[in-house]
């Protein structure tokens, strides 16, 4: 628990500085369009969210039940146990995805380019150098591209990430400062990637 808050915090100053100003390299609102398909996929991404962690819910639930049906005199508490690991997941899940989700009404999914970070549907991305660490930033074809790596965390999200970040109207010059701003070029391995 003090690793976690260690991490957080950090997050935490980090976002706070980046609220407050101090590093802020470009603040863009969406054109229409555009902010109308990130809200729907971000939704999406939550009812996806919400649908799997039910499910994973259910199957807790149904083993702690297989392992008492088995044995219900020993086992007992271990349904106990699995049917309140189930309905927190449900309820976290449930209570994450509407947050975001509640984000993107109230932020209308800004995008911040931060010195240390970027906020990019209502999710901040902090480059530290120890959990995340930027690699590249580009401007393509309509898109700011943001490459970084995860080094730490669950297994499933470590590696190479792309950020593609589409730019609003009339903010093109401005990306490409953006992009020169971090100073972060793509080498070879980056392109082909």
């Amino acid at each position: 628990a003090f690793g976690i808050f260690l991490v957080l915090n950090i997050r935490a100053q980090a976002r706070g500085r980046m609220l407050a100003g101090e590093g802020v390299y470009a603040r863009w609102s969406l054109d229409e369009d555009v902010r109308k398909k990130e809200e729907m996929e971000s939704r999406e991404d939550g009812r996806n969210a919400i649908v799997a962690s039910r499910i994973l819910a259910v199957f807790l639930f149904l083993v702690g039940l297989g392992i008492f049906l088995a044995d219900p005199e020993g086992n007992l508490l271990f349904l106990g146990l699995m049917a309140v690991i189930s309905m927190i997941l449900a309820v976290v899940a449930g209570l994450y995805s509407a947050s975001r989700v509640k984000g993107l009404d109230e932020e209308g999914a800004d995008v911040v380019f931060f010195r240390d970070g970027v906020l990019w549907r209502s999710e901040f991305y902090h480059f530290d150098g120890w959990i995340r660490r930027l690699e590249s930033v580009l401007v393509d074809q309509g898109f700011v591209v943001v490459v970084f790596d995860q080094r730490k965390g669950r297994v499933v999200f470590r590696g190479r990430h792309v950020l593609r970040i589409p730019i609003p109207r009339g903010r093109e010059a401005e990306a490409v400062e953006v992009a020169v701003a971090y100073d972060l070029r793509p080498d070879a391995g980056i392109l082909a990637y």
